[in-house]
């Protein structure tokens, strides 16, 4: 038992690997039951399992006799497994035994922890007689993908600005030329009705503007798209960078019926990804602009998820990311995967070089909740000014931050 203990079925923080026991059927063993690595370096373990609740001298002998042996085959640590109960100080006293080499205790309380894991039914059989019951609720979620954080968003903001000064001075400098011409035929001309049959509203004649009205324009310009920037940066991630793609595993032999896994992402937030064709540089600066209808003719086309698509997101309120990912029947040892590109998931913060996700699941007939992870999703750089030009078609060499 005490090498299901030490492996702890891969569950940290119980990560010991190599388990090797010196004598598992009995036998002299030199003062070590045997060895194992963590993180590569060699350890040693000792198990005591007295019958009844042993002094705390008894048991601190026994671990003193097991540390001066072990110190004859140069560990960094050792593992002593007991079924003894330990109190706080006795835990602690029994810590600094090692001096220089780690002292990793197994006493009852965390043995009762370790075995009451969902993957421990077996040894619980095994050792204790207790009988497994129906296959626990095991299920392993995995995220391919990466988030994107974005360096320099202020050349994108600039240029828009500038685009934008230069297209109020274009039509202030239309209406100037417009008064001073001779007027035509063509002035009679109203396209008012030609506009109608097209579905579209007329626009406004440009007007002439001094150089104060133009910079009033340009700084309100300025204060809408930094006010609404989040919203330019979703909409961007969303045409340009790839999406999140899930895969839901049944480890056991249950089946696992009105399944909900909700997956939470610490320090990211979602937005739909679409095509790059779809992407509009309008929508990019006004979130409510729509694509106007020419005779008939839709707007580029955005994919949108069937009605009974199985995943859905939403943000706590921390601004997190939740993905929760709903099947009606999960079959045992059967593995469910999304569509590809699903969710652009955007870092938080730029300093993030990975975003972090746990996760929940619940199923009928149990009513335990089973939770999982951690789940590393790394962070990818990329430069937004780059990234616009490429979506718009443009090339540029520069990549600076």
């Amino acid at each position: 038992m005490a090498t299901a203990v030490l492996t702890g079925c891969g569950a940290p923080p119980d990560q010991s690997k190599d388990i090797d026991p010196s004598h598992p059927l009995g036998g002299k063993d030199g003062g070590r039951d045997g060895e194992c690595t963590r993180d590569g370096n060699k350890w040693t373990w000792a198990v005591y399992f007295p019958r009844g609740q042993q002094d705390f001298n008894t048991i601190k002998g026994k671990l003193e006799d097991d540390i001066d042996v072990a110190r004859k085959h140069n560990p960094v640590g050792i593992a002593f497994v007991t079924n003894q109960e330990l109190r706080l100080a006795e835990r602690r006293d029994l810590g600094e035994l090692g001096g220089d080499i780690a002292i990793e205790r197994y006493h009852l309380e965390r043995l009762a922890t370790i075995l009451d894991r969902p993957k421990m039914a077996s040894v619980r059989q095994q050792y204790l007689k207790i009988a497994p019951g129906r296959s626990p609720m095991i299920v392993n979620a995995a995220v391919a993908g990466t988030a994107v954080t974005f360096f320099g968003e202020d050349a994108v903001v600039d240029l828009l600005v500038d685009v934008h000064e230069n297209q109020v001075r274009e039509r202030s400098e239309t209406a100037k030329q417009s008064k001073s011409r001779t007027p035509s035929i063509l002035d009679r001309f109203n396209p008012a009705g030609l506009y109608q049959s097209l579905g579209i509203a007329e626009p406004e004649p440009p007007k002439v503007l001094s150089e104060i009205e133009i910079d009033e324009s340009v700084q309100a310009y300025r204060e809408t798209i930094e006010a609404d920037w989040k919203w330019s940066r979703g909409h961007l991630a969303g045409a340009a960078c790839s999406g999140l793609k899930f895969t839901i595993e049944n480890v056991e032999t249950s089946f696992l019926n009105n399944v909900e896994i909700v997956l939470t992402f610490t320090g990211a937030r979602g937005v739909d990804w679409r095509a790059a064709d779809a992407f509009e540089l309008d929508k990019m600066q006004d979130r409510h602009w729509m694509a106007p209808t020419w005779g008939g003719v839709a707007p580029p086309y955005i994919p949108r998820r069937l009605k009974n698509y199985p995943v859905t997101y939403d943000h706590n309120d921390d601004g997190d990311l939740e993905v929760t990912i709903t099947l009606d029947t999960l079959r045992p040892r059967k593995t469910w995967t999304s569509s590809a590109d699903d969710i652009v998931l955007i870092a938080r913060t730029d300093d993030l070089d990975d975003v972090t996700a746990t996760y929940t699941v619940t199923a009928d007939g149990y009513n335990e909740l089973f939770e999982g992870g951690p789940i590393t999703i790394p962070v990818e750089r990329v430069s937004a000014f780059n990234t616009l030009g490429d979506l718009l078609g443009v090339d540029d060499d520069g990549d600076d931050e």
